[in-house]
């Protein structure tokens, strides 16, 4: 609106008007007739002297009945029950109320002045917005807004819920220590630092942090320095104003800092952090203020920093790779979670966990044969606890049978870590090893399904079959 009083008071001023102004006044009149809120001009004598199609439509009336006629007779006749040209052209200055039109519904009015050069009202513009209209957009807005909340809730539960399953999976002492110390940090504001191998579930944990603190409702951002391009680091994390550099967006950018703002950020391989951003990082930590790329003010965030690293950062710090005094900074509360190979009880219920997960999105209704679990407890997961995820994703994929057996494993490799016993078996007679294998069978699927009908049915026997066979297991005539 402002943007149309503007070119109509500029329009006199135009150089050579005389000879385009025919086609000046057509073009006007496409683009106000086309506006979809409904746009009417008055002189300064209240005479109505245009009104654009969606202005008709809302007061009910055709042109020729509009124009030419004072709008201080459409309120003596009812038309309009008053108006907002006359409040203009009383008081001389912007006026805004709601308007009821009797051949159209209640309608929101905002009418502007245009002044000539003496300073005197020479014509009023004015436009109207249907409040059903705006009632709706706003129930739209709000609707929306409550979908995303529930989302964001939605979200929130389930994440928290994956942490929830994690911890039940967690029976080793070692790692049940991680979980009480998690649990205290947690609830506290401290910057928390978590160190161990690739795959141990880092970011499991630190989730597990921001559940347990009063953050919990607030967003939980992870960034993974290592994977950032040393060039973007600090326009990822702090931001950076419009134009800050050559083919930046020209609205600029909010970085993880702001994003996260409330809530926690964590920071994984904290150690590929650059020295530069390090120096700035160190600088936030302190105060909690943060300075975009080409800003030129600093802006205050409140946030829960959580940061985690595979590498030793002592070693990084006297190589001259990691400041000093962040590496303290961030050590306030350091938690190291170990690696599977020293938390081998975790083992059956992580692999369980992820079965029953990596099943249901498949669709399958797979189980694991007994051997195998023999082979996951000594094997020495290099690859932690995503390898063992990676590794039964696989198996579920690629096996035959509803029982994954040892021919699933990803290779032959694997033979060396059979207990000593399991390999004195492996070199036996072939009908032996089979018998075994079967009675391993039998009594696993027993044992899980609780129920003969079910297990027999996993196996793919006759009830009768597997009956006689749990019998022979039993050692039962």
């Amino acid at each position: 609106m402002n943007d149309l009083i503007e070119f109509i008071t500029n329009l006199k001023q135009t150089p050579h008007l005389e000879d385009n102004l025919d086609e000046l006044s057509k073009l006007l009149k496409i683009i106000i007739d086309f506006h979809p809120d409904s746009i009417f001009i008055n002189d300064k004598d209240g005479i109505n002297i245009f009104a654009n199609r969606a202005h008709l439509d809302v007061i009910g009336m055709k042109w020729e009945e509009w124009v030419g006629r004072p709008v201080y007779e459409l309120v003596n006749t009812g038309l309009l029950s008053h108006s907002v040209v006359t409040r203009v052209i009383a008081e001389g200055r912007p006026a805004t109320f709601l308007q009821k039109f009797s051949r159209g519904p209640l309608a929101l009015c905002t009418a502007n002045p245009v002044f000539d050069n003496k300073g005197q009202i020479q014509y009023v513009i004015g436009s109207s917005r249907i409040i059903e209209d705006l009632i709706s957009l706003h129930n739209q807005l709000m609707e929306e807004q409550e979908k995303s909340s529930r989302y964001e809730a939605t979200l929130q539960r389930i994440q928290s819920k994956e942490v929830a399953k994690y911890y039940t999976c967690t029976q080793s002492s070692v790692m049940r220590n991680v979980m009480d110390q998690s649990n205290k940090i947690g609830a506290s504001e401290a910057v928390a630092l978590l160190t161990g191998e690739s795959g141990t579930g880092k970011e499991v944990i630190a989730r597990l942090l921001h559940y347990n603190s009063k953050r919990r409702n607030q967003p939980f951002l992870a960034i993974n320095c290592a994977a950032l391009p040393e060039a973007l680091v600090e326009s990822e994390i702090f931001g950076y104003a419009g134009g800050a550099f050559t083919g930046a967006n020209p609205k600029g950018k909010a970085g993880m800092f702001t994003l996260a703002n409330h809530g926690t950020l964590f920071l994984d391989e904290i150690g590929e952090l650059p020295l530069a951003a390090q120096a700035k990082f160190l600088r936030v930590l302190e105060n909690m203020e943060i300075q975009p790329l080409g800003a030129g003010k600093t802006q205050h965030v409140d946030v829960r920093v959580i940061a985690a690293t595979n590498k030793e950062l002592r070693d990084r710090v006297a190589a001259g790779e990691f400041r000093e005094d962040l590496f303290f900074r961030l050590s306030v509360a350091a938690i190291a979670v170990p690696p599977l190979r020293v938390r081998r009880e975790d083992i059956d219920p992580l692999a369980d966990f992820f079965l029953q997960k990596i099943n249901a999105k498949y669709s399958h209704h797979k189980q694991l044969d007994p051997l195998v679990r023999d082979y996951f407890r000594n094997y020495p997961w290099p690859g932690n606890i995503r390898e063992l995820k990676n590794v039964i994703e696989r198996m579920v994929i690629c096996s035959n049978n509803d029982i994954i057996g040892v021919n699933d494993l990803p290779d032959s490799s694997w033979d060396k870590y059979l207990m000593p016993e399991q390999s004195e078996s492996r070199t036996g007679s072939m009908k032996s090893t089979i018998n075994d294998l079967e009675k391993k069978m039998i009594m696993n699927a027993y044992q899980h399904y609780g129920s003969a009908r079910k297990a027999a049915q996993s196996l793919g026997l006759p009830l009768s079959t597997f009956l006689r066979k749990l019998h022979r297991c039993e050692g039962r005539p």
